[in-house]
């Protein structure tokens, strides 16, 4: 089996799910992992054996992204699988990002060469905007979460130190 992604294959799934470089590596890291036989195929029913992996997770998410209904997952459905879990909001941030990338682009004062430089290279690499919206995402719902949680504590009456 292939320790690496080609590169086209590598910018196919890119494209596809709308992960982070890093994100999709600890995708192929944990489909690699659970792919014992080196198959390339997960086995649902091995899935749903699999401790710590519960079975609403198999039946809901997994069971879904076996595109085929052939009780096997490929990478591609395994994938497929992973991207969902990413918010609906998150989604459209990101699709709003790139969405003003293209509009600043084409609507500042630069070389109509250089317009589809840049254009091509936001079409080609979208994890150029994808991964730091994401970082930015996730570091927004770390923030939140801390406030829910200090607001929920202090409502219980709980004291904690300061950070300042």
């Amino acid at each position: 089996a292939e320790r690496q992604l080609p590169g086209p294959l590598l910018n196919k799934h890119l494209q596809k799910s709308a992960l982070t470089v890093s994100e999709l590596g600890v995708v192929l890291a944990t489909f690699r992992l659970l792919d014992i036989s080196r198959s390339g195929k997960l086995p649902l029913s091995f899935l749903k054996k699999a401790q710590g992996i519960e079975a609403k997770v198999v039946e809901g998410v997994l069971e879904d992204a076996d595109e085929d209904g052939d009780g096997q997952l490929t990478f591609e459905d395994f994938l497929t699988s992973y991207a969902r879990e990413r918010p609906v909001l998150m989604t459209m941030a990101v699709l709003l990002v790139h969405t003003a990338c293209f509009w600043a682009i084409f609507n500042l004062q630069l070389d109509t060469f250089l317009k589809v430089i840049l254009s091509g290279i936001l079409i080609l690499k979208p994890q150029l905007v994808t991964g730091p919206v994401t970082k930015v995402w996730r570091i927004g719902e770390a923030l939140v979460g801390r406030f829910m949680a200090t607001r929920e504590m202090a409502a219980k009456g709980a004291s904690f130190p300061s950070l300042y």
